[in-house]
């Protein structure tokens, strides 16, 4: 969840439509005149304003908003929760009540709906902090009460926590010829099963180990860590903090599911009776990147820094003459479905994490047709964005033109640039809006939405002075949209056409990046341009234009551009650079990389390192560096090379 951000902007003043309650509740108290037979005065009771009842010659009531006396408090609403350490979480909320005594927090397992109080919070309080709060997926909510009652409980609002490491012990009975496996300890979120075998000394002991997911969401990279054995060794997959461990594989482990692994027991004697095996099942979050620019292999690392890796082939979606590569993806809240943009397909490439099976999904070639050569529709889509609240994924796309050239030379068809808003589950068009058409060179850059999803924004992106035709329709071009009525937001009034982008950039400038704020006011964005390093900003509601220079200044290609769920700003000019806009504080600490891939995992976030062949893991709050956890070294193997679908799963 995005953490609520108060954006303090140089040179801008932002207003509010909101209301401060307390001058209203100031406004509506005191002597309230009453309609009614006759003449009458009464007193209202109450915050807001109440009900009076008339005295004199006539009835008469007043009629008002607010709580008064005796009623409960109104609901609070807007709760948000996020992750600040691995057992801690952050809510807020907004006070919708003037009569509230305090607040309950309550907690359930994710999807449990079996809510308990776990804290409280006074009156006009807008945080909690949840000090032990568990592993996993976790909802919470506010409840504001008073003597009278409870109001409505708040939104849900989800977190994910890491899991903590868990621990088994088993025995395997070498005395009975059957050897049976006997779980002492199970782990908290799995439930373990075995048998044995052996074939005597000079063979190992052979453990078939079961493992199912009592878990209330996906597990990822599960690996079994043989901490000690009471007779033999182990070798396993590989070492992890030292010990070897077995891997259940790549797959995202589904809630139910059960999976088997081997463990090979060597050098057993058999004279330890009962054999004991202690072990420790660790999981973290899928690192996914690809290896080519141009195509080839999905790959997909374990967070832990194991060094496993899977490869998925994409080359199968080859289309016009070249790779269907993967281009910038998301990653539902659950992990479950991984979307992402095609180089050359008017469509979208959706990978369900339980099975790593590509699929070509979201057709877009408007009623063309897909194909595999010449035959089908031509174009692209460079990115998919997923709306906060996972109902609506959000499409870039560009018809007549693939990614290499990203003009209409080759088949000569116009180019046209749409947003596409897709149904998530069935992947089926719901509506869209067409930006510009009959263009010559262009293509339509990633779509970012505000922290509620409201306000969305892409840009036009071109390469250089020289290309992008009609110059005045491409150049330095932006536009903003409203999510819920799928209706651009005119960024030239006085032209007199509702469709207009705003002109942010003078020709011969290409914009990169864009990035709405989480308060869904401003737009940020970046320029392609070797003249200038300054980060812009677009206020929406007047349309004019700031900007802010780095401490150590870059210019060149944006790579990354976005909000973190801290509200900080995160960019890549081949070097990280993070802004916080409330602060005006900066870190630019000379790091090469090409982008940002925020996890719910510890607060924390990883960057892709080209120059090492690696991600390195670091602290959201501190920016410190973590150590790999499965040796305790900085980096985490991940061979990005200069794709675009960089991507982590939230845990």
């Amino acid at each position: 969840m995005m953490r609520p951000i108060t954006f303090l902007i140089p040179a801008l003043l932002l207003t509010s439509a909101c209301t401060d309650k307390d001058a209203e509740s100031d406004e509506s108290s005191g002597t309230t005149t009453v309609p009614g037979e006759g003449e009458g005065e009464g007193e209202g009771e109450g915050e807001g304003e109440g009900e009076g009842e008339g005295e004199g010659e006539g009835e008469g009531e007043g009629e008002g908003e607010g709580e008064g006396e005796g009623e409960v408090p109104a609901a609070a609403s807007d709760a948000s929760a996020w992750a600040i350490s691995d057992s801690e979480a952050e809510l807020s909320w907004t006070d919708n009540a003037d009569s509230e005594s305090g607040f309950r927090i309550e907690r359930s397992p994710a999807g449990a709906d079996t809510f308990a109080e776990v804290g409280s919070a006074d009156a006009d309080s807008t945080s909690y902090t949840d000090a032990a709060a568990p592993g996993g997926s976790v909802d919470y909510r506010v409840v504001a009460f008073n003597d009278t009652g409870d109001a409505d409980p708040s939104n849900t609002a989800m977190v994910n926590l890491p899991v903590p490491a868990q621990m088994a012990t088993l025995e395997i009975n070498m005395s009975s010829g059957n050897y049976e496996v006997t779980i002492n300890s199970q782990p908290d979120h799995l439930t373990l099963s075995g048998t044995a075998s052996w074939a005597g000394a000079g063979n190992p002991v052979l453990l078939e180990l079961e493992a199912t997911n009592d878990f209330n969401r996906l597990l990822f990279n599960l690996k079994g860590v043989v901490t000690a054995v009471g007779d033999g060794t182990v070798t396993g997959d590989g070492t992890f903090a030292g010990s070897p461990y077995v891997y259940f594989g790549a797959e995202g482990m589904d809630v139910g599911e059960a999976r088997s692994v081997t463990i090979e027991i060597d050098d057993a004697t058999g004279a330890t009776d009962p054999l004991t095996v202690d072990l420790s099942f660790a999981n973290h979050p899928m690192l996914l990147a690809t290896t080519d620019y141009y195509g080839g292999d999905l790959s997909l690392y374990d967070a832990g820094g194991t060094g496993e890796v899977a490869t998925i082939d994409i080359d199968q979606f080859t289309y016009g003459g070249g790779s269907s590569a993967p281009m910038i993806g998301a990653v539902s809240a659950d992990a479950r479905m991984i979307w992402y943009g095609l180089r050359n397909q008017p469509a979208v490439l959706a990978l369900d994490t339980t099975t790593l099976t590509p699929v070509i999904s979201g057709d877009l070639s408007s009623g063309t047709g897909l194909a595999y050569d010449y035959s089908g529709s031509v174009g692209l889509v460079r990115a998919v964005t997923l709306s906060p609240d996972g109902d609506a994924l959000y499409a870039a796309l560009t018809e007549g033109a693939h990614n290499y050239t990203c003009s209409y030379d080759w088949n000569e068809t116009a180019i046209s640039l749409s947003i596409v808003r897709l149904d998530p589950t069935t992947m089926a068009e719901v509506s869209r809006i067409d930006l510009v058409s009959d263009l010559s060179e262009a293509q339509l850059g990633e779509v970012s939405l505000s922290a509620d999803g409201t306000i969305g924004a892409a840009p036009v992106r071109v390469y250089n002075s020289d290309y992008g035709e009609p110059v005045e329709e491409t150049h330095g071009k932006l536009y903003v949209f409203d999510t819920t009525s799928m209706t651009l937001v005119d960024g030239d009034p006085a032209a007199g056409d509702a469709n207009d982008p705003f002109d942010v950039l003078s020709a011969g400038v290409r914009i990169d990046k864009v990035a709405v704020s989480p308060d869904g006011a401003t737009v940020w964005f970046t320029s392609r341009s070797t003249e200038t390093s300054e980060i812009f900003w677009l206020t929406i509601a007047d349309g004019s234009i700031g900007s802010v220079t780095p401490p150590n200044a870059e210019d060149g290609d944006t790579t990354y551009l976005a909000f973190g769920p801290d509200g900080r700003l995160y960019l890549s000019r081949d070097t990280l650079v993070i802004y916080d806009p409330a602060s005006g504080a900066w870190v630019d600490e000379g790091l090469e990389i090409r982008s940002v891939l925020h996890t719910d995992v510890g607060n924390s976030y990883y960057i892709t390192d080209y120059d090492e062949d690696a991600a390195r893991w670091r602290d959201r709050a501190t920016d410190a560096v973590l150590a790999n956890p499965s040796d305790g070294g900085e980096p985490i193997e991940m061979s990005s090379s200069e794709g675009h679908a960089d991507l982590v799963t939230p845990f």
